[in-house]
């Protein structure tokens, strides 16, 4: 199973639809569909808030069934940003809390490198080539920037978590998609 963050495979017909989309394929070569379309969400003072904001390493944005917004099936938010250190909440559709993940930037105190930590047990996944979640003896999650997706290697993930540590490092990289169309 993997999840690939794309822009919409298809020139949009209506300003107001959505264009980024996480597409999921359940299988390992699977044919990958589109499983959500993403946006940020802006605070109280628009995009230059947002962006402002996105200094501190504060993210925001929701995953929606369809491009025009007519269910929104998760979201993203920052709980913390302060210091080199940003902490997300991944939740669901009726505000559940699907996972946590915890991002140390480099240089922040623990280490030479950027440091990623999803849910709440296991060690920390380290980037920025590739981040890997363990817990126990399995290895749940695995990020590869070279192929720019997620492999979910175990059932019990849910794949909007796996969407969510896809677009968060995704936001922090070189593509940074969340500042696309200011």
């Amino acid at each position: 199973m993997s999840a690939t963050l794309r822009p919409g495979a298809e020139p949009r017909t209506s300003p107001h639809e959505v264009e980024q989309e996480v597409r999921y394929a359940d299988t390992e070569g699977g044919t990958p569909r589109v499983a959500a379309h993403v946006e940020r969400e802006l605070p109280p003072g628009g995009v230059p808030a947002y962006l402002a904001a996105r200094k501190t390493g504060a993210r925001s944005f929701a995953l929606w069934a369809d491009p025009y917004r007519q269910r929104r099936i998760a979201t993203v938010v920052t709980t913390a940003a302060s210091g080199g250190v940003a902490s997300y909440q991944v939740l669901g559709e009726q505000g559940e809390i699907i996972g946590t993940l915890t991002r140390e930037r480099a240089l922040s105190g623990s280490g030479l490198r950027t440091r990623w930590t999803v849910g709440g047990g296991g060690d920390g996944a380290r980037g920025p080539r590739r981040i890997i979640w363990r817990t126990g003896k399995e290895t749940p999650l695995e990020f590869r920037s070279g192929d720019d997706e997620v492999r979910v290697h175990v059932d019990w993930v849910d794949w909007r978590l796996a969407a969510a540590v896809l677009l968060l490092v995704r936001s922090f990289g070189h593509s940074c998609w969340d500042t696309v169309n200011q």
